[in-house]
């Protein structure tokens, strides 16, 4: 088995890394933020060897989904000596200097709707009135240190949807003991106005993320994506140049114009392009680098193009994945990360359904394996996830880090406290 000799400067900045307390230079500890927690720990015996060779490694890699809830979790996988411990929690647990925080997104909620509920008569006839309650949703991403409770502006969705089915059934009474009819197409509660956001990479100094919001209800529908990569809890977005150079700037304007659709449609082309329009996001084994830009929507609303760009000076020394050989042993394999001593490693697998079968099921699956000469060797542990979970997160800790990092892990109660609104 060949030797694989890692610089004793990386490894002392992985350790200092993998404590919570003892973060990469330069992390961001300003800002402030919430989360919540649920999970369950499940432990599997196996071999001492496996973990003796792993070198006391464990991993915090973070999982999101946007079409699913939970829609971010966090799956701690730790062969120690004695036993390999993989505990699934809710949320993002990221390690920080002041500790663990998590982050996690909720929904808040508001009522459209002017005086009664009830519209201007339908075309001019008064016969028929239209019912206009409708609701707009935001879904926040929050940020609180282990321990502290979530706090988000706005009202809780259950109660806005409480509120939005009374106030119609009051038009609806109204309507009807008027002697006139509701029109068709009446908003009783509809949601009409939506906003999410999606993490594609987080650590304890910053985090990337795609951002969408859809109005639904009127004439023409439409969509206006985002993308930003910000310090750790939010703030002004970073250009691609602060981080990467001029020449990343350049790299991006070429590679826009390269990758417009319909390029002979005046319509297809960006208005502007924004080199804060970037994310971080991980794929076959290793962060990557990905831009964008907004196109009209009868093109597809925007335009997403690959850029060669290292990204390392955000998200840390990658210890990168022989893909070609795991590829090989594990065919239907869609992301994969490896230990530093590359004795184990975590594969996201895909289902093995065709796209036309029914009645199977599609969920993603964590596998945890042994390795031998970059290959994947033997199955330790399988752990299913959502369908469309992707990693976001991927925290080293070393040594005696390890240790800690696994007990605080088991330590965690499974559930967290509700996330608290402002408005009652």
């Amino acid at each position: 088995m060949p030797l694989t000799i890692i610089p004793k400067q990386v490894l002392q900045s992985l350790s200092r890394t993998a404590s919570p307390h003892e973060p990469r230079p330069g992390a961001a500890t300003t800002h402030k933020a919430m989360i919540s927690l649920a999970g369950f720990v499940l432990f599997l015996l196996v071999p001492a060897c496996v973990a003796q060779a792993s070198h006391q490694s464990g991993l915090l890699i973070g999982l999101a989904d946007i079409a699913e809830k939970p829609k971010y979790q966090t799956l701690w996988v730790y062969p120690s000596p004695a036993q390999l411990s993989v505990r699934l929690l809710q949320g993002l647990l990221v390690p920080r200097r002041d500790g663990f925080w998590r982050v996690d997104s909720s929904e808040s909620c508001s009522l459209d709707y002017a005086d009664d509920g009830i519209d201007k008569p339908v075309n001019g006839d008064d016969a028929e009135r239209r019912i206009d309650v409708s609701i707009e949703q935001e879904e926040q991403l929050w940020f609180v240190p282990i321990g502290s409770s979530p706090h988000i502006k706005g009202t809780s969705c259950e109660k806005i949807n409480d509120d939005a089915q009374r106030i119609a059934r009051a038009a609806e009474a109204k309507i009807e003991a008027a002697g006139k009819k509701v029109a068709e197409g009446s908003r009783m509660g509809d949601i009409c106005s939506t906003s999410s956001s999606l993490v594609e990479f987080i650590n304890g100094n910053y985090i990337s993320s795609s951002t969408d919001t859809s109005t639904d209800c009127g004439v023409h529908p439409d969509s206006y994506p985002g993308w930003w990569v910000a310090p750790f809890g939010g703030g002004k977005a970073i250009k691609l140049e602060e981080v990467f150079g001029s020449a990343a700037a350049v790299q991006f304007e070429k590679a826009a114009q390269d990758n417009i659709q319909s390029s002979d449609d005046e319509n297809c082309k960006p208005e502007t392009l924004d080199t804060s329009k970037w994310t971080i996001h991980h794929d076959q084994g290793r962060w990557r680098v990905k831009g964008f830009a907004n196109v009209h929507r009868l093109c597809g609303f925007f335009e997403e193009f690959d850029l060669d760009l290292n990204p390392t000076s955000i998200v840390g020394a990658q210890f990168k994945a022989g893909w070609a050989q795991i590829y090989r042993s594990i065919p239907n394999v869609l992301d994969a990360v490896i230990a530093p001593d590359q004795s184990w490693g975590v594969l996201l697998v895909g289902s093995s359904c065709k796209p036309a079968q029914k009645d199977c099921n599609r969920s993603r699956s964590i596998q945890i394996y042994r390795f031998q000469n970059g290959r994947p060797v033997k199955l330790l542990s399988s752990t299913k996830i959502t369908q469309a979970g992707r990693i976001v997160m991927t925290e080293w800790a070393l040594g005696k880090n390890a240790d800690r990092w696994d007990q605080t892990m088991k330590s965690l109660p499974v559930s967290s406290p509700p996330t608290e609104f402002d408005q009652k």
